[in-house]
């Protein structure tokens, strides 16, 4: 068999059927399961380029579909469809991810849908992230995993390889999902830990927004997981209250160091002793004797040799020790742990119910709307502005509560300057084709033109027509009209009456 990127350097919808049953001979897979994940690789195969176009991806579909036959080959030993005739299917609809995943065992429970099938696949896959603070590694690995998996899913929720239309009630959870998207449209790499995520939005924004980004993020997060997993909230505050116990030790400098002087200055005489019996054969017997005597029956130590490999493995821990309590005597290692104890309880703070997760998800699109305005500064291409012009196209549509962000009346100022940024920009290189020699009126006018569910935005064509002493505007998908508007006048208006035009250069 040719090597596994060869074989999906070549894939095609033609070969799926083949490999997945070479997969499928080693599974206990019935021949209807078969079936129903070929109809689902097909219709991704039908909309995975105006999925990825949309939303402005780098990843490929044969990178989209090897993940997911690589999962059912590695990762998945039994996957169980749930018809509606089926006892236990009114069961999992409740579950507002339409299946049961137990990656130990490598098994999926899922109604016959393709959606949840999909999804139940993708979260065979979720990753389990390094970061360094428990709450931060329960929480945001949720909001992570569970913002992936309803991504991949878009690409058969949302798209048909016709259309693109937002399925909302689709949604296992839109705020999982939206500040999902935030992170992905603003850095589509990977990360491993909290440092990595710091880093990343430290080369986005300034400082101070870096980290207001951070811990509201942070504090959705735990907020989400807590609505999701309310037993777990009595950890949560126990981590508080370390934390603040933490901090009053941090708080008395002197004394901070002190104890820890004194810590090591325990080990170093403890450190000393064993250095002593190692190079000293009496001095071992006699603390191999010592520290029989205080051990009981039972659990004496057998030999000399046994005490002495004992203290060799003691003497690496406690020069592992030493080395750390000396790190924690810089300056800068203390004001690091200082303040991101102060940063843990300014999460914690969402555990008295006093902050709203809409207020502090708002406050956090601003943010990211800022980082947007920050990567449209950094534009210098026709390709870097066409991306941004797609991602804030995209993100205008996401769900929000029970409209879209477009909709949001604390967003639109903002957004409305993003998009004048984006398309003054795009004039100055010649991708938009001017429409009024007045920049408000013109951005006014693309704004509205690309407030459609047109796929491929340089496929946009326009047609003004003065018609009963009004001004309409068809605006063209090709050749269908996808919408028209009508105005009483447009001042300062260049575009050419009854002739299609293009509205981006290419």
């Amino acid at each position: 068999m040719a090597k596994k990127e060869d074989i999906f350097e070549k894939l095609n919808i033609k070969d799926y059927n083949n490999y997945l049953e070479e997969i499928l001979e080693t599974k206990e897979f019935s021949s209807d399961t078969k079936n129903f994940l070929l109809s689902m690789l097909y219709k991704i195969e039908a909309a995975y380029s105006d999925f990825s176009l949309v939303k402005n991806l780098n990843r490929t579909k044969n990178d989209f579909v090897e993940e997911i036959v690589e999962t059912l080959k590695n990762n998945c030993q039994k996957l169980e469809l749930i018809r509606p005739s089926d006892e236990k299917y009114e069961e999992l609809l409740k579950n507002p991810e339409k299946c049961i995943v137990n990656k130990e065992k490598k098994e999926i429970i899922s109604i016959y849908n393709e959606q949840s099938l999909l999804y139940a696949i993708s979260k065979l896959t979720d990753r389990e992230y390094k970061f360094k603070n428990s709450i931060l590694k329960c929480s945001l690995e949720e909001l992570l995993n569970t913002g992936k998996n309803i991504g991949n899913k878009e690409v058969i929720r949302d798209f048909d390889g016709w259309s693109w239309n937002i399925e909302t009630n689709q949604i296992e959870s839109i705020e999982y999902n939206l500040v999902f998207q935030n992170i992905q449209m603003l850095y589509s790499g990977n990360f491993e830990n909290e440092e990595q995520l710091k880093d990343i939005l430290s080369k986005i924004y300034k400082k101070e927004d870096a980290q207001e980004f951070f811990i509201l993020l942070c504090k959705i997060a735990v907020t989400l997981y807590l609505d999701k997993y309310k037993d777990e909230k009595e950890k949560f505050e126990l981590e508080r209250k370390e934390n603040e116990d933490k901090l009053r030790k941090l708080e008395d400098k002197t004394e901070y160091f002190e104890k820890i002087i004194s810590k090591k200055n325990k080990l170093e005489k403890r450190l000393k002793l064993i250095d002593n019996c190692l190079i000293d054969v009496n001095v071992l017997k006699k603390e191999f004797t010592k520290a029989n005597k205080s051990l009981p029956e039972g659990k004496k130590i057998l030999s000399i040799s046994d005490f002495e490999d004992r203290i060799q493995e003691e003497k690496k821990q406690i020069v592992c020790d030493i080395q750390k309590l000396s790190e924690k005597l810089l300056q800068k290692i203390y004001t690091k742990e200082k303040n991101q104890t102060k940063e843990m309880l300014e999460i914690l703070e969402v555990l008295d119910n006093k902050e709203d997760l809409y207020t502090n998800i708002l406050l956090l699109q601003e943010k990211f709307i800022k980082g947007i305005q920050e990567k449209i500064k950094q534009a210098k291409t026709r390709k870097d502005v066409m991306n941004v012009i797609y991602k804030v196209r995209y993100y205008k549509f996401l769900p929000y509560k029970d409209v879209q962000i477009k909709d949001v009346e604390q967003l639109r100022k903002l957004i409305y300057r993003t998009e004048e940024m984006i398309y003054d920009m795009a004039y100055k290189m010649n991708i938009i084709n001017p429409i009024s020699i007045n920049e408000k009126i013109n951005n006014d006018v693309v704004r509205e033109i690309l407030n459609t569910n047109i796929i491929e935005l340089e496929n946009i064509e326009l047609l003004f027509k003065a018609e009963n002493y009004q001004i309409t505007l068809q605006i063209f998908d090709e050749e269908n009209i996808e919408k028209i508007l009508e105005y009483n006048t447009i001042e300062g208006l260049i575009a050419r009456m009854n002739k299609k035009f293009k509205l981006f250069n290419k």
